[in-house]
């Protein structure tokens, strides 16, 4: 009898934690099910009011009312387009709204126009000053569209042109193989002759971290020069011609790629005060046309003549590479002749130059790949090969010029599905051509002609200044 009773004691408890177990089961399956339901419904409710903004009104409240509306309902790519095109809209369209007016002056950059059409610009790290070129002269601006400065380029046509990190010196390689280094007043500091294979005319010099410039100095041969053209190091151990310099972020590593299939790694040596042969990473025999170190000076990211792009560690060690086709996550692009690429800040996006004909590089396309989860190619619509590609920095958006069509797209892919395409969503379209970040990611700016353009595009704070307006939208019915 007591056995019975333990047996049917011990069956009670059994059949009580099955009954907690499958109603925990339930509740969770319940809750997941309705939490589900939940955050569809907040996202196509969003969706729908980001629609509204951008299509249904003209007035710039009510666009920015309704887009902070979809914003704060979830947070889908479809509410960032709306809050963005309504911020937008409303700096340039402020009526005689005394808020929208005083938003206008803290937010809109009016650039001064200059005399000819800009060829090229861009922004310096430390967000001081955004530097370019015309077909004869050089521009300095400070981020508020000031004319800070401008000066003669010289008799030949600029090929590549950089500004220190720290903006205050600019350096300019010519056609005819000088390379010029001024103040950013254009006050001459030196020049002199260097040379380089062009191969490659991004990487023929670079500055670092303390004005010092890294440079092609003859075909086989690299320097590192003072700020007054003084030599300080030369690096002279490749057996083919030199057509790549960089530095390290942290100074810690030199690189140069050469033509002897070779990308030769130069290590600091405090004691000594000065750079030491770390290793010679040799490749399979073909020119290596480029080499840019990651952001945490741990890995190198090299193309090749054979259309090979590879990142190394510093040591050799191989870490990914690619030729014609990809690893799951990624569409099939033809690389065709790679002959330019270079890591954006955080390392893990790759800008790549590539042409459809060798050696035509005056018709390059681009295209990019990042990391999430898996390796993905950019991608607009059906394009993938862009005109222009830049990546802002925090990783938010990605800037794409194709033909005469400027867009900033999501990070995100809008479309996830393994059997639909692969789709960064659009958000804005700008006007212009070779669109830049500021080192903030605060603005995004564009060449147009003889003035630059920039959009304000930080979510953060116009979703904020949105929902100021939208907790007193009744006030101005």
């Amino acid at each position: 009898m007591d056995e019975s009773r333990q047996r049917q004691k011990a069956m009670k408890r059994t059949v009580n934690r099955l009954v907690i177990f499958s109603a925990a089961a339930l509740i969770i399956l319940l809750s997941t099910i309705f939490y589900t339901l939940i955050n569809r419904s907040k996202k196509s409710t969003s969706i729908q009011l980001a629609k509204e903004s951008v299509i249904q009104f003209t007035r710039p409240v009510d666009r920015l009312c309704f887009a902070s509306e979809a914003w704060q309902t979830s947070n889908t790519d479809e509410a960032k387009e709306a809050l963005l095109k309504a911020f937008n809209f409303a700096i340039r369209n402020p009526g005689e709204n005394d808020e929208l007016i005083s938003l206008r002056k803290n937010y809109l950059l009016d650039f001064r126009q200059i005399s000819s059409p800009i060829i090229f610009a861009s922004c310096t790290k430390d967000n001081r000053f955004i530097y370019g070129y015309s077909k004869d002269s050089i521009f300095v601006w400070d981020t508020k569209g000031k004319l800070y400065a401008g000066f003669s380029c010289g008799n030949y046509p600029l090929i590549n042109l950089e500004m220190s990190g720290n903006g205050r010196y600019i350096g300019a390689v010519n056609a005819d193989s000088m390379l010029t280094v001024w103040d950013n007043m254009g006050h001459l500091n030196f020049y002199r002759k260097v040379g380089y294979n062009s191969v490659n005319e991004e990487q023929i010099f670079r500055f670092d971290a303390e004005n010092r410039i890294i440079v092609i100095s003859s075909d086989k041969e690299a320097e590192l020069l003072d700020i007054d053209g003084k030599l300080i190091q030369s690096f002279d151990n490749h057996k083919g011609k030199v057509n790549a310099v960089d530095i390290s972020d942290d100074m810690r590593f030199i690189s140069t790629a050469g033509s002897d299939s070779t990308v030769n790694i130069w290590y600091f040596n405090s004691i000594e005060n000065g750079y030491d042969l770390y290793n010679s990473i040799h490749f399979p025999a073909d020119t290596i046309f480029s080499v840019d170190f990651a952001r945490n000076g741990k890995y190198i990211l090299t193309t090749a003549a054979n259309g090979t792009i590879r990142v190394t560690s510093v040591n050799g060690e191989f870490a990914w590479g690619i030729r014609e086709e990809y690893e799951e996550g990624l569409a099939d692009i033809s690389l065709r002749y790679p002959f330019f690429a270079e890591f954006n800040d955080s390392g893990s996006g790759i800008v790549i130059k590539s042409t459809d004909r060798e050696y035509n590089r005056e018709e390059y396309f681009m295209y990019a790949i990042y990391v999430d989860i898996f390796y993905l190619n950019v991608r607009t619509g059906q394009s993938d090969k862009f005109n222009y590609i830049r990546y802002s920095p925090g990783n938010n958006f990605i800037a794409v010029s194709d033909l005469e069509d400027n867009y900033l797209i999501s990070w995100n892919l809008y479309n996830k599905s393994n059997y639909g395409l692969f789709n960064n969503y659009k958000l804005l379209q700008f006007t212009g051509k070779r669109p830049f970040f500021s080192p903030d990611g605060k603005y995004i700016y564009s060449v147009c002609g003889d003035h630059l353009e920039s959009l304000y595009i930080d979510v953060e704070s116009i979703s904020a200044i949105a929902l100021e307006f939208y907790n007193k939208w009744d006030k101005y019915f």
